[in-house]
């Protein structure tokens, strides 16, 4: 895990912050109530739990008060930008009320990145577009464990999903707006990934990101930030707006250092 500039935390009694900015231009993340079920413990992570909702849906839980306010707002503005690039990432919300927490939907059966399966991927090229939003939020924790496998029912094919990016470093806005051009660091990248075969998927989702309007960004950072209750909106605006101009350049030299490092 990366060491940035410090965790903030808020009290186990729950939520006090007023109800997040609805969003104009962006996907407005839900707020909901669940009730909480088995722990959930993953590799290279904190123990989480599974929580279950009214409709019956069950979802992964990380608390801040585990995980920091600086995951959640990572979590918020990355899941954001993921669907404005239409990366395939799980349906997301927060809490309602308890303890403040980010939810991710469960995906069921799902196995982790291993490159043995990447022929049966459908959505493979999906994978340049998850690299690409790394890139712009400056996240460093791709491991296998964050990069989930579907089977189909009948496991003729698989899809490929993206979870985690509460380690990204626009969670900290000082350190994002510090490392201004900064690339993440491919020491927790799984192994495997196929650059050569995604690098022109991963630069048609750069040139989209190149299009997202300084307004866009604005919508996607002052509601992740009502969800987070975190003051420093500006400074992780000014930054992504420069990232997703230089998407190309960024992305690009990305891809070519993983080549270099394989």
């Amino acid at each position: 895990m990366m060491r940035h500039e410090g965790r903030r935390r808020v009290e186990a009694s729950g939520n006090s912050a007023e109800d997040p900015q609805v969003p104009s231009l962006v996907e407005a993340i839900p707020r909901l109530n669940v009730e909480d079920g088995a722990e959930l413990r993953v590799a290279h992570t904190e123990t989480h739990s599974w929580s279950i909702d009214v409709t019956g849906t069950i979802w992964a839980r990380k608390r801040v008060v585990v995980t920091g306010i600086e995951g959640l707002l990572a979590e918020a503005v990355s899941w954001l930008l993921a669907r404005r690039l239409r990366v395939p990432v799980p349906d997301a919300a927060v809490t309602l009320s308890g303890d403040l927490s980010w939810l991710s939907k469960q995906i069921t059966p799902v196995v982790h990145w291993d490159a043995i399966h990447q022929g049966g991927i459908t959505n493979l090229m999906d994978l340049g577009k998850v690299l690409v939003l790394d890139v712009l939020v400056n996240n460093p924790d791709r491991h296998a464990g964050n990069l989930l496998l579907q089977p189909d029912p009948d496991e003729s094919a698989i899809k490929l999903w993206a979870i985690d990016a509460g380690n990204a470093l626009i969670g900290w806005p000082s350190d994002y707006a510090a490392a201004r051009d900064d690339l993440p660091s491919l020491r927790n990248l799984a192994r495997g990934l196929p650059v050569s075969e995604v690098r022109e998927s991963a630069l048609e989702a750069a040139e989209v990101a190149c299009t997202i309007s300084s307004l866009e960004i604005v919508d996607m950072v002052v509601h992740a930030c009502h969800l987070a209750n975190e003051p420093q909106g500006e400074l992780i605006t000014t930054t992504l707006v420069s990232r997703c101009a230089r998407a190309r350049e960024l992305t690009d030299e990305y891809l070519m250092r993983i080549g270099a490092t394989r």
